[in-house]
């Protein structure tokens, strides 16, 4: 199991990660805003730090997908995504 940082205290396994979205994609695509709106009328989103998000990351979990919103832009999460987290503990 590969582990990535996504803000604050939170780990998502990399496996169930579907999709890293930038906050400003969310906000110009009608359709992903409204599904969005959606997981977070059904309690699916978490904050995971109190600073201004910057991007959503979408896991699946046991075939129940949960968003976090995250500090941490997407970019940089993407590549946190595909190297994991093993790498970046021997980098620090």
């Amino acid at each position: 199991m590969e582990l990535v940082h996504i803000g604050g205290d939170t780990l998502a396994d990399a496996e169930e990660i579907i999709a890293i979205l930038s906050r400003e994609t969310v906000l110009r695509s009608r359709d992903t805003r409204r599904a969005m709106d959606a997981l977070i009328g059904k309690d699916r989103i978490r904050t995971v730090s109190d600073a201004p998000e910057k991007s959503y990351v979408i896991t699946l979990q046991d075939e129940r997908s949960r968003v976090y919103a995250s500090p941490i832009s997407a970019e940089t999460l993407g590549k946190r995504a595909e190297r994991g987290i093993g790498e970046m503990l021997r980098e620090s």
